[in-house]
């Protein structure tokens, strides 16, 4: 929730980069179809030429893009023991604050970028870290990954980042409230009403208040449109034969984890193996904070997104006007501005 603007610039950057890799080369083969169709198919030797030709030009693009400053919050030089910084999985004392010189081995593995480095760490339990060298990948499709950036979090000492707390624990005593009540809960209603009273909460408002339509919502213009859930996540699609109908697997309400300082202690140092939560036996549609949590503990990185594509060819939405196959009589998208199904 820190700095909007910068956000969605970025976000918008985000699209614009990401499609250029993987729009460019279909946009030409798409013009070609339509002014070269009588032309002689292009020889091998071409068609590598060509191939080429269109992957220097996008990584010419690239290059001319902007390189972003990476700020830092200030927090990791800020504070000697590094209460600060995201240190999970590694060794912490008894008050939950990570071992100095364990961070230390981590940072230098950072700077180091190597595989051996990462494996002298010392873990804080049986749960290793995940893919730590990721963000050193190159990707061949869209803009590089270090060409991109956002603001850093709230500082430790902010009152921005006590809000943001304060937000998480309401929404830790509201996750069983379903969304339909936000607005005649008590629970709810006080969570909107404290929320209100901080000067430097910057969840979205109406008429400057939290309101129940407000509540928990995000950052983008659109998120306090209409119900909580999207209604894409509640339609009924199908993976070929196979008819989704938008009920899933939720876990029981009235549960609690982490409620003593010892459980809370092994998670923070990755000290496995943890009980799985208790799942409701009954299918449901997604009602609250619990049952998106059980969402978020499960789903795979790209599903949201295409889930709700196939949802929206399902449900016959219709396509950007600019897709070039709209204006076309005889030829149907497919492998190019399509659906992955036919």
């Amino acid at each position: 929730m820190t700095d909007l603007t910068n956000r969605r610039a970025f976000f918008s950057r985000l699209g614009k980069l990401a499609s250029i890799g993987a729009v460019m080369p279909q946009l030409d083969s798409i013009r070609a179809s339509r002014t070269e169709a009588s032309a002689v198919p292009p020889s091998p030797e071409e068609r590598i030429r060509k191939s080429f030709e269109i992957r220097k030009d996008c990584a010419l693009e690239q290059l001319k893009a902007p390189f972003p400053s990476q700020i830092a919050n200030g927090d990791e030089e800020r504070y000697p023991n590094f209460i600060g910084n995201y240190s999970k999985g590694l060794p912490h004392g008894e008050l939950g604050e990570v071992a100095p010189h364990a961070y230390r081995l981590l940072l230098e593995a950072i700077a180091s970028g190597t595989t051996e480095a990462f494996e002298k760490l010392p873990l804080g339990g049986t749960t290793k870290l995940v893919n730590p060298l990721a963000g050193l990948a190159f990707d061949l499709e869209g803009g590089d990954s270090h060409s991109f950036s956002i603001p850093p979090a709230p500082a430790l000492a902010r009152q921005e980042r006590a809000s943001e707390m304060v937000e998480l624990y309401w929404m830790a005593l509201c996750r069983d409230v379903n969304f339909t009540d936000y607005g005649s809960n008590p629970i709810t209603q006080a969570a909107a009403k404290e929320l209100s009273s901080l000067a430097d909460f910057r969840g979205p408002r109406a008429s400057g208040a939290i309101s129940p339509q407000t509540l928990f919502r995000g950052f983008t213009p659109d998120d306090v449109v209409g119900p909580y859930v999207s209604q894409l996540f509640q339609t009924p699609f199908s993976y070929g034969n196979f008819l989704l109908t938008g009920q899933v697997a939720t876990y029981n309400p009235d549960s609690d984890y982490l409620h003593s300082h010892a459980k809370w202690l092994e998670c923070q140092n990755g000290l496995g193996p943890f009980a799985p939560a208790a799942l409701d036996p009954q299918l449901r549609y997604y009602r609250n904070g619990r049952d998106l949590a059980s969402y978020v503990h499960f789903d795979r990185i790209c599903e949201a997104f295409y889930n709700a594509a196939l949802r929206l060819y399902d449900t016959g939405a219709p396509p950007n006007p600019s897709n070039p196959y709209v204006s076309l009589k005889a030829q149907s998208p497919f492998v190019t501005f399509g659906q992955p199904i036919f």
